[in-house]
């Protein structure tokens, strides 16, 4: 057996890498960012609004969401109404 409780995990070694990159990245400050913009991103991405996910995603993202939301599209799929109940967001997607 090659793991031991001394052997960094995948989590550790994401996190020590971050920190090599950016000294003064915190974790806390991260997921706050995150949960906060969550809600937004995937409204905008169901709702296939491209220039607010431009705000939030990487290019390369935008292309790759908007492409799946032109796959939707075609198939005649609409997302109707969505809500949010404590921390979920739920969506009625239909086809």
């Amino acid at each position: 057996m090659s793991d031991s409780m001394f052997t960094e995990n995948e989590a550790a070694r994401a996190l020590r890498e971050i920190r090599a990159r950016d000294p003064d990245f915190d974790m806390v400050s991260f997921l706050v960012s995150v949960r906060a913009d969550v809600v937004t991103v995937i409204q905008a991405y169901l709702g296939g609004d491209g220039e607010v996910l431009a705000q939030y995603c990487s290019p390369e993202m935008v292309e790759r969401l908007m492409g799946i939301v032109r796959a939707m599209q075609a198939q005649v799929c609409v997302v109707r109404g969505g809500w949010v109940v404590g921390e979920v967001l739920w969506m009625h997607l239909s086809c």
